[in-house]
């Protein structure tokens, strides 16, 4: 996300995108407050199990996210 924060207005690009979006919520279900709490608003009781599978998906996200910005670079 720091890497994010560089950038902000071109990551919107992707996370506002109605078609390609959600290839960025296994990553966004990493980001908690600084209460502990899902910035995501994931229940507490599913924290454990949804980390554990966006954590499981975020090899092939960082694939989708390569190709979409291939995409509109080129």
């Amino acid at each position: 996300m720091k890497a994010v924060s560089l950038r902000p207005k071109q990551w919107l690009r992707l996370t506002e995108s109605g078609t390609d979006g959600y290839i960025f919520t296994p990553i966004l279900v990493h980001l908690f407050d600084d209460d502990g709490n899902s910035v995501m608003g994931i229940p507490q009781e599913e924290i454990d199990a949804t980390l554990d599978k966006a954590a499981e998906a975020i090899p092939s996200v960082i694939v989708a996210i390569h190709k979409y910005w291939m995409a509109k670079s080129g």
